[in-house]
């Protein structure tokens, strides 16, 4: 509370807004709150004029609620008080300009749509007064402009506050994801420890295999030289049986050409054995027909 006050003397002392810039505000004010309606209605026919201001505003049913607090505002501000009751209804303005996302550039234009009618309302009621003129334009321009840098400071306060939750909310993201990675690279570190130990057995086993293999390429070898040394007798008694096979072949071939001659022979001899035994029979007939004759 105390430095918000504080706050409010320091920019009051700051921009020049005294006692005498009070009082030409007060004066200011009824010419202009009698026609603060219409400029109202003015300056919201512009803001719907607008398709981006239209948007943040939204239904046109929202406009007399929206006037209420403007007209409050409004009245507070030529009260010229410049208190803390009037800085935290500011800020309240820029907290909801933040809410509904108004941009300063608008909120600032907007003011200044609401200035220009307003100074030309003061023109011609003081225009007996110029220097009286002079100061109330200068003294209301002072408190417009405090009135939108204390707005626009909480606005950007609230964007602000705004990107530092969402930078938080982004690092216990990101937090929490690098813990389910570091959790994940734990446990797949695990399953590669697991893989290496097996790797380990089925390298020490493939190991013992290959003694194995060793072993027996030993025997492997020497059953090698047992079988060609057998292979060389076998050899021996190969080329042993092909010089008996083939003195056989020439026996065989020998008595197959004694045995054709033998079958001539006996093709001879059978042949001359018919001979004889026709001349035989021939006989047998001669003597039987000697026999026949002698009787």
């Amino acid at each position: 509370m105390r430095n918000q006050t504080l706050d409010i003397d320091g920019r009051l002392q700051f921009i020049g807004l005294g006692s005498a810039d009070r009082d030409a505000i007060r004066q200011c004010g009824p010419i202009i709150l009698a026609k603060l309606d219409d400029i109202l209605d003015d300056l919201y026919a512009a803001i719907f004029a607008m398709p981006q201001t239209a948007a943040i505003i939204g239904d046109k049913s929202r406009v007399p609620g929206l006037k209420a607090a403007q007209e409050a505002h409004w009245r507070q501000l030529f009260a010229a008080e410049f208190d803390h009751d009037y800085a935290e209804r500011v800020q309240a303005i820029g907290r909801a300009h933040a809410r509904i996302g108004l941009e300063p550039r608008w909120y600032i234009g907007i003011y200044n749509f609401a200035y220009a009618q307003m100074v030309a309302l003061l023109v011609p009621a003081f225009r007996k007064k110029p220097e009286f003129l002079a100061r109330a334009i200068s003294a209301f321009g002072k408190a417009l402009m405090l009135d939108m840098e204390i707005a626009t400071s909480v606005y950007f306060d609230e964007q602000e506050d705004a990107r530092q939750r969402q930078t938080e909310n982004l690092a216990a993201a990101l937090e929490t994801a690098v813990k389910s990675t570091l959790e994940k690279t734990r446990a797949r570190g695990d399953e590669i420890g697991n893989a290496s130990s097996s790797l380990t057995a089925a390298v020490t086993q493939v190991g013992a295999c290959a003694q194995t293999v060793t072993g027996l390429s030993q025997n492997t070898a020497s059953n090698i030289a047992t079988v060609a040394a057998a292979t060389e007798e076998l050899s021996a008694s190969e080329r042993e049986i092909s010089t008996q096979v083939a003195h056989s072949a020439g026996v065989a071939r020998e008595a197959v050409a004694r045995s054709r001659e033998a079958g001539n022979a006996m093709a001879v001899l059978d042949r001359a054995g018919l001979q004889i035994g026709e001349v035989a029979k021939l006989i047998s007939e001669i003597a039987s027909q000697t026999n026949l004759l002698a009787l």
